[in-house]
Parts: C-alpha cells; sequence; structure tokens
C-alpha cells in the first residue's frame, strides 16, 4: 500500500480533532497524487457499507440511497471529470449530510428521510452556474463549489449545505426560515440576498449582506453569533480563530457573480487559488519570496489568464511565471 493510501485509509478508520479534519481536507483536494487519492477514495467509498455498524447504517443507506438517486446539476465538463470530484464531495460533505439523518431521527420520522431526494450542483473550475430552488429562491454558484439541498422543502425549515462560494437570493418565508451550512458556519434568514464564501481548502469563511438581515454562527470556537446588517461583512480565519466584522463595498465582494476579478489585499496563496477556479489551471507556487505581498486590483470578465498574470508580474516585483499544459508554475 502506498503512502497516499495508508493516511486516507487511516483517516478515515479513526475519529480526529477539527484541525486535523481541516488539514486533512486541505491535502485532499490539493492537485498532487490526485489520481492515487481518487483510487483511495474509491476503495474507502466502496468499502464503506461493508464497514458500517448497526447504529450508523441505517443513515448511511438513506445519505446513499438519496445521493444516488438525486438529480445532479447538468455538467459541460467530463463525465470522468464530474465522477471524480462528485467522490471528493461525498466524502466531505457526509459528515454535514450525516446531521439532517440524525436531526430526522432524533425526531422519531424515520419516514421523511426516504421520501427526500437531495439534489447535489457540483460546479467545476472555470464554471459559473444559476441554479433556482425548491421555493423559487435563485442561487448563483462560483467555479469550484458544491451546494446540496432537497428536492423539495419540508417541515419548518429550508436547509441548504455549501461548499464553496455562493450568491442567494432567497424568496421570504416567515414560517420556513432559511439555513445555509458550511463546514465554519451556519447562516439563518428569513428572505434576503447575501454571499457565502467557504471553501473546504481555503483559509477562511465569510458572509457578506447586501439587502435584509441575517444571523451567523460558528462551529469552531467559544463565538456569539454575528448579526448582520447591509454592507457589513463577517469573516471567520481558520487559522488564528479570529472573528472580524466590517462594512465592506458588497459589489467587489460579488463582482465574480459578473465574471469579474477583484482582489483587495490577497496574499499569493488566494490569488493561486482564485486562478485554479476560475481558469482550471494548477497552480505551483515554486517560492515562499512572494509571502507578504499584497494585492488589488479589478479585472473585468473578458480579462484572460495572460492578462491576470501580466498584471501580477507588473505589480510584485521579480514575479515570473510559465504555463505548461494545464499547469501554471509561479516562481
Amino acid at each position: 500500500m502506498s503512502k497516499v493510501s495508508k493516511i486516507i485509509q487511516e483517516y478515515f478508520r479513526g475519529v480526529y480533532p477539527e484541525h486535523v479534519r481541516r488539514n486533512f481536507a486541505s491535502w485532499l483536494m490539493a492537485s498532487k497524487d490526485f489520481k492515487e487519492k481518487d483510487e483511495s477514495l474509491l476503495e474507502v467509498w466502496n468499502s464503506l457499507e461493508a464497514n458500517a455498524d448497526a447504529s450508523t447504517e441505517k443513515s448511511f443507506l438513506n445519505l446513499q440511497s438519496r445521493i444516488v438517486s438525486g438529480a445532479k446539476c447538468p455538467s459541460k465538463k467530463s463525465d470522468s471529470f464530474v465522477g471524480k470530484l462528485c467522490k471528493v464531495a461525498v466524502v466531505l460533505l457526509l459528515p454535514l449530510l450525516s446531521a439532517t439523518a440524525t436531526w430526522f431521527y432524533m425526531k422519531g420520522d424515520a419516514a421523511v428521510p426516504e421520501e427526500i431526494r437531495l439534489i447535489e450542483c457540483i460546479v467545476p473550475n472555470g464554471e459559473i452556474r444559476n441554479i433556482v430552488l425548491p421555493d423559487s429562491s435563485r442561487v448563483t454558484l462560483n467555479a469550484g463549489s458544491i451546494l446540496v439541498y432537497p428536492q423539495r422543502f419540508v417541515g419548518n425549515t429550508r436547509i441548504v449545505y455549501l461548499n464553496g462560494e455562493a450568491f442567494f437570493n432567497i424568496v421570504r418565508n416567515e414560517d420556513q426560515p432559511f439555513s445555509v451550512n458550511t463546514v465554519d458556519m451556519e447562516i439563518a434568514v428569513l428572505g434576503t440576498v447575501f454571499n457565502i464564501s467557504s471553501y473546504i481548502d481555503g483559509g477562511n469563511s465569510s458572509a457578506t449582506l447586501e439587502s435584509g438581515r441575517i444571523n451567523v454562527s460558528f462551529k469552531n470556537g467559544d463565538y456569539p453569533d454575528v448579526a448582520l446588517s447591509p454592507s457589513e461583512r463577517v469573516v471567520y480565519d481558520r487559522v488564528s480563530g479570529f472573528v472580524e466584522k466590517r462594512i465592506v463595498k458588497v459589489e467587489n465582494i460579488i463582482a465574480w457573480t459578473k465574471g469579474n476579478v477583484v482582489l483587495q489585499g490577497a496574499a499569493i496563496e488566494e490569488i493561486a487559488k482564485i486562478i485554479e477556479r476560475r481558469y482550471g489551471m494548477n497552480v505551483l507556487l515554486n517560492s515562499n519570496k512572494y509571502q507578504n505581498e499584497r494585492i488589488t486590483l479589478k479585472l473585468d470578465d473578458e480579462a484572460g489568464l495572460d492578462e491576470l498574470m501580466n498584471v501580477l508580474h507588473h505589480l510584485i516585483p521579480g514575479l515570473h511565471y510559465k504555463t505548461d499544459n494545464n499547469k501554471l508554475y509561479i516562481y
């Protein structure tokens, strides 16, 4: 068994603290050794049902049937790419989905999970998708994002699960509040317009409000809930554990929905992630000499990778780059 396979197999055999799970997820989503990771994940996936004990088997089978039978967001990418991303998505989202199954179980309503089919919308790098939820709420999903939601909303809440970035325009329904769950946060709303960015492999999670009002609660650490008013943004830093609320220009935060690139004091690692998602490239940073650089710039939706890299080349002294097939080297 290879080192990569051993890491994955051992991880899914144990229970680890939050910082270990977060680091594992970041390593898993990285492009290095992706083929081997994919094969190892498939082995884990195929063995889950056989290894599940009596207390977890029913919940897992419910989740599996809903994931497999649920409709999927249409994709222009190849089946192999989406299949690969889907398997990673299932592994990363399983803890979130398990919370739903547990909630129904605790309520004693075993019939409800059987009736609900989950729709998983997976957006490959290089694309942006617009979808309409069962309640007619509208969502714009950024590249590399995953949104999971029921085919119909039942009960007294509307719950969706997000890994990535999304811009929500929610239909107001006081009898059925709307909730977005990410790995770090739960955002409670009635009817409002807001943006959430919470990529599992990113350094932070954030919520930005355009109109209405939202309440943000945090799953890690002992932080009080944060209520946002229009033009306010809250950011949770996963490294420092710091939570900050501030006034922002919402149009800059949601510029991505129009295909524009707006960077505000962005570090080179953040820029690399944006390039990977926007242009579908694998970015390799061959030097750490740019770690102290902070970049602010704006590019319209017609800007290509060459234009972006040319701007960065002039903004960051000494920065060089080259492309080779699907790889971008920054050195």
